[in-house]
């Protein structure tokens, strides 16, 4: 039965069974054996607790209180108990040491008697607890334990720990019971173990802290104790091998305590011990049946445990091992006198102080290499495993590392046989382990990893025995799976520096050179060769620059020319070029094709690698001799190179080197001659580019082939173009001009260049990892000898970039026309047109150039005439298939093609009257064909990859700097974007594709407009059916609207503009009967959609404000007799309209669903004024036509009525009257509170009702004259303050403002009127009416009436947020406040500094419980905070100075917000936030949701910096005591007359810079001294905690909440934690003291430039007082060795002072100026 769940009876049973009138009868009931143990329990706890038994249970409250030594009487019957339990329970049976309230009773006795005895005397245990304590904690631990002992375990673990820990000899007593001592760590280790396997982790984390402190305890018990093989032998057969899983663990979870190899170090390698392993080890190798010592036992427990039938828990023994070693080495370093001083640990120091034993170096180091030995032998059957292949690395690791007994730094040379065995063990590990995996073609990436990886660490053990197995380290290079080729690169890099820095460089080139590829072909596409990896040859390049001397350049460069030499001479090496490489790699049969495929991938390598040496063997040439030796080299190695490399199956070998030789020779001088004759193009041509006829031949070139060829080129015509410009500066001498035969080698550099673009090879390649390679390792530098197949296309398009305006100097039009024809062809494939290209191809590069700039447009229509046949085409195809008949609107859009291609076929030379007049027909061809078809749904064919070429086009051309479009060649542009929304919209398949082809063209056409004028002259007789096409679609989908409502704005414009800018009979004609048609659609009665009266509204009013433009002209020319006629009769109309939907509102039918459609009416509201507007241009009035005047009149009238109705039309009657001027005296305050009535109630609803309609934006542009675009995506709220609120109280006059201004701010402060988003936009137009009003007098009076109702607002807002605090309030306001601090004219008083730093604290301090997803509003929330402070302390420095005491609290207040919280000890991070909670609602915000990111860092640094930087500034008339005048800063420009500067004196105590430097150095010590203390000694060290604590004594519970209060100057935050299990109160309770740190580096970084800042203020003095006090208060509680605190509070961790160090060592390293850069 478990009894560890029994709750315990009631007091009053206890007393109803027992009868109690004295203290006798009260320890004879507690003793007596008649009564049940749980009864005898409960009435121990009433005893204890005494004070919280009542009345009504009788004598039991008064007789423990007059009871003699209850304490001791209690532990007394408790523990006498409990023994008889432990020798005679059985497990069924109900026992007190198996109950936690039980153990919990004890510890709390203990703790009484602790608090009773003197201060500064802790309890005796050997005197209270009679006997082994050991034997309670063993029959603890000595059953299973499950889920739902976690109460008991943390019972248990509290009482070990207070005896352990808070008593005066309980560690020592403990540390006597050595067979206790061992039992329970088998016991608890067992139990650990068992959790982890099973996944328990609540029951592991439970046994966290008992595990933990009980191996402390062992350790001490082993460090202390003076029979060392006793406490050896604890660690026997059942004990060791559990250690050794749990060390295991250690690499695997850093929750396992790491005492566990502390208490293995001390027990297992004792002094005494370490001679009995070098015995037992010399004699195990010499006769295994030897007499055995008592250290034997540990080799046979670790033989044992790796002989375990478990593969899995054999591994795990294995992963120990290395741990062991490192352990033993640690003890080895003690034990050896010429180490001792430097040993880095100090565990067994003490026994070896005591020992009188000691070893010398060679002795110690025989016994290391003899105990890695016997692991290394071990671990070595089983490495095929990869488990113990990452143990043996370790191990090897550990060993050779060493600093004392390895290899590193050669620490074990003193002995050469030690020396000599240690180098034979790494050369065999190499050899038997390592190198064999290279072999293995089956091998893993995770096993080549790990062989990597050992390859590393003997780079830096044992250099030299990498290089006996150089030749298959650097084969296995050459096929790298690509999961391993990122560790690969590390270990290459590794290797390349370890030879640079040994100056062996050499022999790496002359070990790749020997180099066999054997693996690569059949290990497939997944693997790479980092050989010729762009990352490698960097490395390998930056090597021989800065360490190879110039006799081993120049030999480097023999050796590798001449192995490419070689290795061309083999008859398997010839071929036809790279594409018979592939053929032959695809055949794997013949021992031919295999041989043949090894000698061209060696011969790349070689290629690439001489390459590589060629171009940074320059940079070794220092003196003149050495120069002439390198020209000579190069001179007779490019012979060779070219002699060897003639063979059409050498092109891409040909093509590197020759570049590489002229690179080099163009760096260096005295080569121009050889230049001249190997750079020559007839030579370039006919030597080394690819022959003409596999030019021709698309298969024979690869893309990288392509890649160089266009590099040669480039490098040859530009030095060419040199030379030609040196002839004609008159620099070459005529004899060799005459031999340079100039016009046919100028002739040939145009061909080379031609041919290369003309091609159709031209940037043609894979995209980024199409070939399955590494894209980070094969990323193109700009080197010759990096291009490869995968970047070979982004190599082109930059080089093609980077030389296009040497490229269109040679090219002819032919080659021009095909670098645009491939530009678009490449924006348009999404297949391969990768991000970056994308990008390359729309920047200024390729539009620079005025002659690509005019192919583009042109390219494009070839390119959409071709595509559009084709897709046409297979449309045709498959209706034949399916006998279909093929569609009109296919054979439609194909006659546009037809016209487009012979567009892009009209190159160049027509004149601009003719380019005009190709505008014109291009329009009409397009509209005549598509423009008046009617969408029919039935009728689309077009798949989605079609579709897909088509969009990506678009996006392609959105990216295009539209000012870089020929505006002769726009109209082009147009036409194509015209057919796919027309034509090839239409034809789409899918209803998503043909939205997205909409969307994009549309967009196009709209930029193509607005920039270009031109474009829009074939518009014009169009564009009526054009905006009846875009209507219809718009209403199709809500995503066309915005780019349909812009659109048919752009287009009705282009078409007024020519009707009244340019005066065309016809453009008139066709705008008024556009007009005649729209307006006849709104005004009707007939059922159109909401959409198409906002569009006729959007038109008409561009016709009006285009009218308004050319206002004067129109009156000129008279000829607006015929629209005065037509738009005065529409007005008296559309007036009477409106009046009638004002007559609905009369009636009392305010609600907007009274009207018959308020849409409707807004829309004819929009008209009135539109027409109104287009009637006072084309007229010539200066008044507003009565009808509007009517209209506005009567709604400023109805105010009260407009108040109660809801909708946008009473809106709409509100704007107008504000804007007509009509709403004056009482009528502007009832408009103030409609507006405010209004902005309360969008605000109350949800964010999705704050949006205008399409109807009211359009109102807004046609009344308020607004831009278009501005507002579509105005929220609601902000509308009506920009165009309404905003306009009204401009037009109030001084005394109603500031009226206003008042009613509002008590309507602000009253709780549940209005919402903070309302009243806040309102406050924010008084602001900026008031300071942004500028030249009138009216202004001067608004603004000193906000003036001086600045603390009133100030309080206003403070009030708001208290009100209200939620992330969107102080967002809020601290938005508003910074707009009055950052306010020039503002002027703020000590005052209002003063509640200005109040909200900052105010809005820091307040506890937000966001909810799901807003805790990600709160970074942004902290830089509002930092940036409201700094702007504070940037223009207000006087005032900040005068109260730094309350900026520097609110600067140590904000540094919190980076401090990682810390839990109670005794959890693991899986599982702390399931367990512990932060109390939100009670923790301030910036703790409850800390750390915060580095942007908050950076935000925080700049505060500080900026008060680093405050001085006092004197206004203009003032001086300081040392005679200097002031100048005026902005803040006091407005007032600087009305102070003197004695009354500045005054204020500021204080004028010049040294005042203003001692303040900051006086007050910055608190800054700087938190974050020392949080670094050093934890500000967060106490965590304020709240939990349910189960009453023993009568099953209720009571509130327990307790908190430590930090002794600083300034507030502290702490989070509140709440405890969601038993377990973690318990942990809570027994641990609160927990301290947080700024752990994050990146965090930390950013923080140093605030941290300089303030040291650089910071004076000498004060800086020792802070380092002082920060020192006075390192003193732990247990050991007080200053016996005083300083006022900056307790340093519990003692490192505060080192922070400080540390942090003014950085600051004068880095920051301090010292005269020098």
């Amino acid at each position: 039965m478990d009894t560890t769940t029994l709750e315990l009876p009631s007091l009053a049973t206890v007393l109803a069974n027992a009868e109690i009138t004295s203290t006798e009868d009260l320890t004879r009931t507690l003793r007596a054996a008649s009564l049940p143990l749980q009864q005898r329990l409960t009435l121990a706890w009433a005893i204890l607790d005494s004070s919280k038994v009542d009345g009504s249970t009788g004598p039991i409250q008064r007789l423990s209180a007059i009871l003699v030594r209850k304490n001791e009487l209690l532990v007394e019957w408790l523990l006498s108990t409990i023994r008889r339990e432990l020798k005679a329970a059985k497990p069924n049976d109900y026992a007190l040491f198996r109950d936690p309230a039980a153990i919990s009773l004890l510890t709390r006795i203990l703790e009484d008697i602790n608090e009773t005895l003197p201060l500064g005397t802790l309890l005796d245990v050997q005197t209270v607890l009679d006997g082994p304590c050991t034997t309670l904690f063993v029959g603890a631990f000595s059953r299973e334990l499950s889920a739902s002992d976690l109460g008991y375990i943390a019972a248990v673990t509290k009482l070990w720990r207070f005896i352990v820990e808070n008593t005066t000899d309980g560690l020592e007593a403990i540390s006597t019971q050595l067979e206790g001592l061992a039992q329970l760590v088998s016991l608890v280790t067992a139990a650990y173990l068992k959790a982890v396997d099973s996944g328990n982790d609540q029951l592991r984390d439970s046994l966290f802290g008992m595990l933990g402190s009980l191996f402390h305890v062992v350790r001490n018990a082993c460090e202390s104790t003076l029979f060392p093989r006793k406490c050896f032998e604890l660690f026997d057969k059942d004990l060791l091998p559990q250690l050794l899983r749990l060390t295991a663990l250690i690499s695997e979870n850093e929750d396992v305590p790491r005492e566990a190899l502390d208490m293995l170090h001390a027990g297992l390698f004792h002094v005494d011990a370490l001679r009995k392993f070098k015995i037992e080890l010399t004699e195990r190798a010499q006769n295994p049946e030897a007499l055995k010592t008592y250290a034997s036992s540990f080799f046979d427990i670790v033989t044992g445990a790796l002989k375990s039938p478990d593969m899995a828990t054999r591994a795990q023994y294995a992963a120990a091992l290395p741990d062991l070693l490192a352990r033993y080495l640690q003890a080895s370093a003690l034990f050896c006198n010429e180490t001792r001083t430097q040993a880095t640990t100090t565990i067994g120091l003490a026994a070896v102080a005591a020992s009188p034993v000691s070893s010398s170096r060679e002795y110690i180091s025989g016994a290391c290499l003899a105990m890695f030995k016997y692991f290394y032998v071990l671990m070595q059957p089983f490495s095929s495993d990869e488990r113990f292949l990452a143990a043996t690395n370790r191990l090897v690791a550990v060993y050779f590392g060493d600093l004392f007994f390895g290899t590193v730094r050669n620490a074990s040379i003193a002995s050469s046989n030690i020396y000599e065995s240690q180098i034979a063990m790494l050369d065999a590990w190499l050899g038997t382990i390592i190198s064999p995996i290279f072999k293995d073609t089956k091998a893993t990436p995770n096993a080549i990893t790990l062989a990597l990886s050992g390859i590393d660490t003997a780079l830096e053990v044992g250099p030299d025995s990498v290089q006996a197995h150089a030749d298959q380290i650097l084969s296995a290079f050459s096929s790298i799976p690509v999961d391993a080729a990122e560790s690969a690169g590390a270990v290459l890099k590794h290797l390349v520096s370890t030879l640079a820095k040994a100056r062996q460089l050499d022999t790496l080139f002359e070990k790749l050179v020997s180099v066999r590829i054997e693996r690569a072909a059949a290990r497939g596409s997944k693997y790479v060769n980092l050989l010729v990896s762009a990352k490698f040859i960097r490395v390998a390049n930056q090597a021989i620059s800065q360490s190879m001397p110039f006799a081993q350049a120049m030999e480097c460069v023999s050796v590798v020319v001449g192995a490419v030499v070689d290795e061309a001479a083999k008859p398997s090496c010839d071929g036809d070029g790279d594409e018979s490489r592939k053929r032959r790699r695809t055949s794997h049969s013949s021992k031919a094709s295999s041989s043949s495929e090894t000698c061209t991938e060696k011969l790349e390598m070689l290629a690439t690698i001489a390459a590589n040496v060629v171009l940074a063997s320059a940079t070794t040439v220092a003196t003149e001799q050495q120069r002439d030796q390198y020209i000579q080299l190069l001179t007779a190695k490019y012979e060779e190179v070219c002699a060897a490399l003639s063979s059409d199956g050498t092109v891409w070998e040909r093509l590197l080197l020759h570049y590489s030789f002229m690179e080099v020779a163009a760096r260096i001088d005295g080569t121009e001659r050889w230049l001249e004759k190997c750079m020559h193009p007839e030579h370039v041509q006919k030597s080394i580019l690819p022959t003409a006829s596999s030019v021709k031949s698309s298969s024979a070139r690869s893309p990288r082939v392509n890649a160089l060829a266009m590099l040669v080129a480039f490098q040859t015509a530009a030095h060419w173009s040199v030379f030609v410009s040196s002839i004609s500066a008159g620099i070459i001498p005529q004899s060799v001009v005459e031999s340079a035969s100039v016009e046919a080698a100028s002739a040939t550099v145009k061909q080379m260049v031609t041919v290369i673009f003309d091609g159709p090879d031209f940037c043609i390649g894979p995209s980024d990892g199409d070939d399955g390679s590494l894209v980070g390792w094969d990323a193109w530098d700009g080197q010759a000898h990096s291009i490869c197949t995968a970047n070979s296309k982004s190599a082109q398009w930059k080089l093609l970039a980077d030389w296009l305006e040497l490229a269109c100097e040679y090219a002819d039009g032919r080659a021009i026309d095909a670098i645009a024809l491939r530009i678009v062809t490449e924006l348009a494939s999404p297949a391969s047109c990768s991000a970056q290209t994308q990008s390359l191809l729309c920047s200024a590069s390729f539009f620079e150039v005025g002659r690509v700039r005019d192919a583009l447009a042109l390219a494009l229509a070839e390119f959409a005439a071709t595509e559009m046949r084709q897709q046409i085409s297979q449309l045709k195809s498959s209706s034949s298939s399916s006998s279909k008949k093929p569609s009109a609107l296919n054979s439609d859009v194909l006659e546009v093609a037809e016209w487009l291609a012979s567009c892009g076929q009209k190159r160049r030379g027509s004149s601009s009257k003719a380019k005009g007049s190709q505008t014109l027909a291009m329009m009409d061809v397009v509209m005549d064909k598509l423009g008046a078809r009617d969408l029919v749904p039935g009728k689309r064919k077009l798949k989605a990859g079609q579709a897909n070429t088509w969009i990506q086009l678009l996006r392609g051309l959105l990216c295009f700097p539209v000012a870089y479009w020929s505006a002769e060649r726009a109209h082009v542009v147009l036409a194509v974007a015209l057919t796919v929304d027309l034509g090839i919209a239409a034809m789409c398949d899918s209803e998503g594709d043909a939205l997205s082809l909409r969307v994009h063209s549309r967009a196009v056409i709209e930029r193509l407009l607005k920039c270009l004028p031109s474009a829009s002259a074939g518009l014009v007789q169009h564009a009526s059916a054009i905006v009846d096409h875009w209507s219809a679609t718009a209403r199709l989908s809500e995503k066309l609207v915005p780019t349909s409502r812009r659109l048919i704005r752009v287009a009705v414009s282009a078409l007024a503009q020519a009707a009244f800018g340019q005066s065309m009979d016809s453009a008139s004609t066709t705008c008024r009967e556009l007009c005649t048609r729209l307006y006849t659609s709104i005004s009707s009665d007939s059922a159109e959609s909401s959409l198409a009266d906002v569009l006729s509204l959007d038109s008409l009013d561009a016709v009006a404000k285009v009218a308004a433009t050319y206002a004067q002209k129109i009156q000129d020319k008279g000829k607006s007799k015929e629209w005065c006629s037509l738009v005065k009769s529409w007005l008296k109309n559309m007036a009477l309209q409106v009046s009638l939907a004002f007559d609905q509102l009369n009636k009392g039918e305010g609600q907007s669903s009274s009207l018959s459609d308020d849409t409707r009416s807004t829309c004819r509201l929009g008209v009135l004024v539109s027409l109104s507007s287009l009637y006072k241009s084309l007229a010539g009035a200066d008044k507003v036509p009565s009808h509007v005047a009517d209209v506005a009149r009567r709604a400023a009238e109805s105010l009260p009525l407009l108040s109660q109705s809801t909708g946008m039309f009473p809106l709409g009657l509100v704007l107008l009257s504000i804007h007509s001027c009509e709403a004056t005296g009482t009528g502007c305050h009832v408009t103030l509170a409609y507006l405010t009535h209004q902005l309360a109630a969008i605000s109350a609803r949800d964010a999705k009702d704050n949006v205008m309609s399409l109807a009211l934006q359009s109102l807004v542009v046609s009344i308020a004259g607004a831009d278009s675009d501005a507002t579509t995506f105005m929220p609601l709220t902000a509308a009506i303050v920009s165009y309404a609120v905003e306009p009204l109280l401009r037009s109030l006059d001084e005394t109603s403002f500031a009226a206003s201004l008042d009613t509002f701010l008590k309507l602000m402060v009253r709780p549940g009127q209005h919402t903070v988003a309302s009243v806040g936009s309102m406050l924010l137009a008084y602001i900026h009416m008031a300071y942004r009003q500028l030249g009138n007098s009216s202004a001067v009076v608004k603004r000193k009436a906000v003036q001086r109702r600045l603390g009133s607002i100030l309080t206003t807002l403070h009030m708001t947020m208290r009100a209200n605090p939620t992330v969107d309030t102080i967002q809020f306001v601290l938005g508003t406040v910074s707009e009055l601090v950052l306010e020039p004219a503002m002027h703020f008083t000590m005052f209002d500094i003063g509640e200005v730093l109040s909200i900052i604290f105010t809005a820091v301090t307040l506890p937000l419980s966001t909810s799901s997803g807003g805790a990600d509003l709160l970074p942004a929330l902290y830089r509002s905070v930092c940036k409201l402070l700094g702007a504070v302390v940037r223009h207000h420095t006087n005032e900040v100075l005068d109260s730094v005491s309350v900026t520097v609290a609110v600067l140590r207040a904000l540094l919190h917000a980076f401090v990682t919280p810390s839990f109670p000890r005794g959890t693991s991070a899986a599982t702390t936030r399931q367990r512990f909670e932060i109390d939100c609602s009670l923790t301030p915000w910036i703790v409850a949701y800390a750390p915060f990111p580095v942007s908050c860092a950076e935000s925080y640094s700049r505060v500080l910096a900026e008060l680093a930087n405050c001085r006092r500034v004197l206004p203009t008339g003032a001086t300081d005591k040392d005679g200097r005048s002031g100048r005026a800063s902005s803040k006091h420009a407005s007032d600087k007359k009305s102070r003197s500067g004695s009354e500045y004196v005054k204020l500021t105590r204080g004028t010049n810079t040294s005042g203003a430097t001692s303040v900051l150095s006086t007050y910055v010590s608190y800054i700087i001294a938190e974050y020392c203390i949080i670094q050093g000694g934890g500000a967060l060290s106490t965590i304020s905690y709240k939990h349910s604590n189960h009453s023993l004594n009568g099953g209720g519970s009571s509130e327990v909440s307790g908190s430590y209060s930090f002794q600083g100057l300034s507030w502290r935050p702490a989070p509140v934690m709440k405890a969601v299990d038993a377990a973690a109160t318990a942990l809570v309770s027994g641990d609160v003291g927990m301290r947080g740190t700024i752990s994050t580096p990146l965090v930390r970084e950013a923080l140093l430039p605030g941290w300089h800042a303030l040291l650089d203020v910071l004076g000498g003095d004060d800086r020792i007082t802070l380092l002082t006090l920060l020192a006075g208060s390192s003193g732990d509680s247990r050991q007080p060795s200053y016996g005083w605190t300083s006022i900056f509070g307790p340093d519990r961790y003692g490192g505060a002072h080192e922070v400080l160090k540390s942090l003014y060592q950085n600051y004068l390293d880095y920051f301090k100026y010292k005269g020098q850069v």
